[in-house]
């Protein structure tokens, strides 16, 4: 085969191209055919090939792609930085700080393929990504009581967090027509494997109760000034945020209203937002013993305020007057924890002893997951249906009466007399 060449001593014997039909010529340089064509925009493409007849198959692809509307252009642009022009354009100006917080904590775990060109990336690589995903955990030696750092297989909730971002970001890229198909596409999402909630039992409830009542502290009160929220959240199974961020405004006749919650941004920055959604704001309705526990905690704060009381005032604060910090709060959780001798749990575990408690009790689930503020009763369902009792025997029992059957027993020999002897 007479190769064509850049050089004078191109093939003479082929027709020349015309304009924007694309070339196709030997390069000296790397010893490999190079096919080249001029875009609609006026960029140049080119890609190299082992073969002469690779070289014009390519070029007569493009240029079929360009008549049919579906060409792409080449492109080396990373991952990384597309990721990080996708999140300030398409996501920073729709969602709020924390959220944008957690897209880009995840974006951590994209490890070698940030640098690598969007157009390079398969399904295969994103797999072999989520398969090798760790994360950092932290724990004690039982022994000598030092910290130990250590990486582990990240969870499948992570990973599925993980393929979430990729995802969108490479649709996003698509649309932009730097990919002609999404790989993301053509990945499994990571399987994520509920764990079961944790809860207390009637006893640690209680362990825990009696010891914040008695926990020293620096108020110049009985008990910790901190017992009537650590007893609010046992009662009303409101989140840690919405425990903080609850306003003397929120707290009337009875009820509390969730129309904030308090968070930390990832720099340090105590905020306020609204809650996700319509069903995160709602009104719940508190046991009348702990009216007079709430009761006290506003006559006190009517007395270290004075005139300076407002119902904008946060009902729980540091000894300060001031938001209490999510992570000092949760140093607290953990020291209460200690000495009530109850094993370590997260603060969020009150909240799930609440539902669970509720739903063993037989309290409705639409009823129950409005208390929550969950978006959707089968999110409820999800999490806690395992606490409902079983009405089985009672649904046996009453077919008959449900379909009118023929057959019918009576009800006083629906199981059966006792044996003569």
């Amino acid at each position: 085969m007479t190769k064509r060449r850049s050089s004078n001593n191109e093939d003479k014997s082929k027709p020349k191209r015309k304009n924007n039909q694309g070339s196709v010529y030997f390069d000296n340089a790397t010893n490999k055919y190079r096919a080249a064509i001029t875009t609609d925009d006026g960029k140049r493409a080119s890609k190299r090939f082992d073969s002469e007849q690779e070289a014009e198959d390519w070029v007569a692809l493009k240029r079929a792609e360009m008549g049919l509307g579906t060409f792409i252009a080449p492109s080396e642009t990373k991952l990384g930085e597309y990721m990080v022009e996708w999140l300030e354009t398409h996501i920073e100006p729709d969602v709020r700080q924390r959220t944008l917080d957690r897209y880009i904590s995840l974006t951590a775990h994209l490890g070698t393929l940030k640098d690598k060109p969007i157009q390079q990336i398969t399904a295969t690589m994103l797999k072999k990504l989520y398969n090798n995903i760790k994360v950092k955990r932290v724990h004690k030696d039982p022994k000598t009581k030092e910290k130990i750092i250590e990486m582990v297989p990240a969870s499948g909730e992570t990973k599925k967090k993980v393929h979430n971002l990729i995802h969108a970001c490479l649709e996003q890229a698509r649309i932009d027509r730097i990919i002609q198909s999404n790989p993301a596409k053509d990945v499994t999402p990571p399987k994520v494997t509920r764990e079961e909630v944790e809860t207390f039992t009637e006893d640690e409830i209680n362990s825990i109760l009696a010891t914040c009542k008695s926990m020293k502290n620096l108020s110049g009160h009985p008990e910790h000034q901190w017992y009537p929220a650590v007893y609010m959240a046992v009662v009303t199974g409101v989140r840690m945020s919405e425990l903080l961020g609850l306003r003397w405004m929120d707290a009337q006749d009875g009820y509390i209203y969730i129309r904030q919650g308090l968070h930390m941004t990832d720099s340090g920055e105590i905020i306020f937002e609204d809650p996700k959604s319509s069903a995160g704001k709602r009104k719940i309705s508190l046991p009348p013993e702990y009216l007079p526990i709430l009761a006290q905690c506003k006559a006190r704060a009517l007395e270290k305020y004075g005139e300076d009381f407002s119902t904008e005032l946060l009902v729980f604060t540091s000894l300060e007057g001031t938001p209490i910090n999510p992570q000092n709060w949760q140093r607290f959780w953990r020291k209460l924890l200690h000495q009530a001798g109850v094993e370590p749990k997260n603060f969020h575990a009150l909240r799930h002893t609440h539902a669970t408690k509720l739903l063993a009790a037989g309290m409705p689930l639409m009823d129950v997951s409005r208390r929550l503020g969950h978006a959707k009763p089968s999110h409820t369902l999800d999490l806690y249906g395992h606490a409902m009792p079983g009405q089985d025997d009672i649904i046996a029992g009453k077919i008959a009466d449900i379909y009118n059957l023929p057959d019918k027993i009576k009800k006083d020999s629906i199981r059966g007399k006792p044996d003569d002897k």
